[in-house]
């Protein structure tokens, strides 16, 4: 028997003054379809002196992820 499972991947970088300060990686799984995000802080020192900026755009890539899992539930009923 071949078990197939979609998986949807996107990956981020937030970059502040043309440097990385942290990457974002979000996967939603047909398994579950939940979906979940982690966030790794490349550069402390860039990201602590922007952390207002750099959690904005860690929300917006959550509320993605949480969008484009909604989309996959609701396109199975």
């Amino acid at each position: 028997m071949l078990n197939i499972n979609k998986t949807i991947l996107l990956d981020g970088q937030i970059i502040i003054d043309g440097q990385v300060a942290a990457t974002v990686r979000g996967e939603i799984r047909d398994i579950d379809n939940n979906g979940f995000v982690t966030q790794t802080i490349v550069n402390q020192e860039l990201f602590d002196a922007n952390k207002i900026e750099c959690r904005k755009q860690m929300q917006e890539f959550q509320e993605l992820v949480w969008k484009m899992e909604d989309e996959e539930k609701a396109s199975e009923k």
